[in-house]
This record gives structure tokens, sequence and C-alpha cells, in this order.
């Protein structure tokens, strides 16, 4: 006959634990990784926002400085006064 030691329950009961304990453990980092990863992206979603807000602004200042330009008139024909003209034959001289 074998002897049955009273501390098998004792042990089952403390290996459920631990498990259940372990299980508890993974599932919190589980949650707080999750709860990192919205957090990480509400601030990606703010600097996109901000970052097109600097887009618009700045494309604002460009057309500004493509009115302007249009408005001189002449200044778009300054850069034909370097060019030279193009001969289908060489001049004679």
């Amino acid at each position: 006959m074998r002897k049955t030691v009273p501390t098998d329950g004792i042990t089952f009961g403390r290996k459920s634990i631990d498990k259940r304990a372990l299980h508890k453990r993974e599932y919190d980092r589980y949650v707080n990784e999750r709860q990192m990863q919205t957090t990480e992206e509400k601030v990606d979603t703010s600097k996109a926002l901000d970052a097109s807000l600097v887009d618009t602004e700045s494309s604002g200042t460009e057309s500004k400085k493509q009115d302007i330009s249009s408005r001189s008139g002449n200044d778009a024909h300054a850069d034909d006064a370097d060019t030279r003209p193009i001969y289908d034959e060489e001049p004679n001289g």
C-alpha cells in the first residue's frame, strides 16, 4: 500500500494559484502594451495634424510669392535678356 502525502493537495493548489497569477501577469502586460500603443497612436495623429497645418501655412506663403511675381509685369521676361538668338545658318562674318 502506498501512503498518500497530504501535501499533494497543497502542492496542486499552489500550482493552480501560480498558474492563475501567471495568466493575470500576462493579461496585465497585454493590456498595458495595448494602452501604450493607443497613446502613441494619439500622439502620432496630433503630430500629423500639426504638420498639415504647417504645410497649409507654407503653401499659402508660396502662393503669395507667386502672386507678387506675376503682378510685377516685366520681371517674368527678365531672364530673356540673357538668351542668344538661334540661327539656322552660321552668320557670315
